[in-house]
């Protein structure tokens, strides 16, 4: 199906790759937020007044568009509910190369500012099993740390090489979320708490994961434009492109209330993967 544009916006700034993603700050409308390679969060906000400018948020020349500022190099970006359940507020937590930054934009404070050794190369929000909240799981150079809404880290374990991927996932079919990590020493691996329950080596350092959103079927994408799907340690198929994936996600596209996985590629293509149909 074609996909045709909901709005287009001019940015005025250079957009890191793997740092966009959408949240309701305000827990009712939508903002985008997206890295630039001047060390802040470009936020847009067209459906309400944006936030009171001040402290790190910093106004812009482009309507409905606010400016985060971190004072570091951005390396990873994620947008999620961090508080209690009856919270429908998102919070947007920043990956640095020495630090983690959770930011509550709607009241303009932070949430945590935590310095984090290993860096920040990737990160993901949600409830792991085996802790009571959810966390901000990061990815780092061989070690994975989780931080509450606190700040305080219930998670930590490491990995066998530096952390390039996260996803969370019910692997083993338990009703709670395993953690998979992928890194660059070609490996995905399943953590429940800080134990590998399974382990799968690739043919390329892992660039991203993606859960289906039900059962253990993740999907996967390496270095050298693979981009794949597997159950469990079961690989349902693959595709290898002369491009590289940028992103993937989950979304009904095309409205049949059935989720599509939509793919993002290094050539500006947006695809939706029609072979989620068949597994």
């Amino acid at each position: 199906m074609s996909l045709k544009a909901a709005f287009t916006i001019k940015l005025g700034h250079k957009i890191l790759p793997k740092t966009v993603s959408v949240g309701k700050f305000d827990g009712i409308h939508p903002s985008l937020v997206a890295a630039t390679a001047s060390s802040k969060l470009f936020v847009h906000t067209p459906h309400r007044p944006s936030a009171e400018t001040g402290g790190r948020l910093l106004a812009s020349d482009i309507a409905d568009v606010s400016l985060l500022n971190i004072n570091q190099p951005i390396k990873a970006v994620a947008v999620g509910k961090m508080r209690v359940a009856s919270d429908e507020h998102d919070v947007v937590v920043v990956g640095t190369p020495t630090h983690v930054l959770a930011y509550d934009m709607d009241n303009n404070s932070d949430l945590f500012y935590r310095e984090v050794p290993d860096g920040v190369n990737c990160l993901v929000i949600g409830q792991l099993g085996g802790v009571d909240q959810p966390i901000a799981i990061c990815g780092g150079n061989c070690a994975i740390q989780g931080f509450d809404a606190t700040g305080h880290d219930p998670f930590w374990t490491v990995t066998g090489d530096n952390v390039t991927a996260l996803c969370l996932c019910d692997y083993d079919g338990d009703g709670k979320l395993e953690l998979i990590v992928g890194s660059e020493d070609f490996d995905i691996r399943v953590f429940k708490g800080d134990e590998i329950i399974a382990e799968i080596t690739e043919t390329e350092a892992i660039t991203g994961l993606c859960w289906l959103g039900e059962g253990n079927k993740f999907a996967y994408a390496l270095a050298n434009g693979t981009l794949g799907l597997y159950e469990g340690n079961n690989r349902i198929w693959r595709i290898k492109s002369k491009n590289h994936v940028v992103s993937i996600a989950m979304y009904d596209i095309d409205g049949d209330g059935e989720k599509e996985m939509a793919i993002g590629w290094t050539n500006g293509k947006v695809r939706e993967n029609f072979a989620l149909q068949n597994v």
